[in-house]
């Protein structure tokens, strides 16, 4: 079996990359429950959280490690699918991934602040 990587997103600084990729999985998580017939009431309970938690991870996409983990095995795929931005490209066109990235894009930080007294 061949691991599916992700698409590089660009430029964008690690934290803005992580942001990205936090949305993605969000977003693989719907897609994938659609097209195996599951629902959210039963990953929540299989995660040991109440649906409204799972509800507010999804729209903040706001996942630890372990979520993605445990949500990749009820799913049967691994950690790199939930993570591969392919399908989002393909629905909605490279375009649209662009407009995304630009949108997570936080302003640069100062590298040498000036110390405040």
């Amino acid at each position: 079996m061949t691991a599916v990587m992700p698409l590089s997103v660009g430029t964008l600084s690690p934290r803005d990359e992580a942001e990205y990729q936090m949305y993605i999985v969000s977003f693989n998580i719907r897609q994938l429950f659609q097209a195996k017939h599951k629902t959210l009431s039963d990953l929540a309970n299989y995660l040991g959280i109440q649906q409204a938690s799972l509800s507010n991870k999804l729209k903040r996409s706001s996942w630890r490690l372990s979520d993605a983990l445990l949500i990749a095995k009820y799913l049967g795929v691994d950690v790199e699918t939930l993570t591969d931005d392919s399908l989002y490209r393909m629905i909605n066109g490279d375009d649209a991934a662009e407009e995304l990235k630009a949108k997570i894009q936080c302003p640069p930080r100062d590298s040498n602040p000036e110390p405040t007294t």
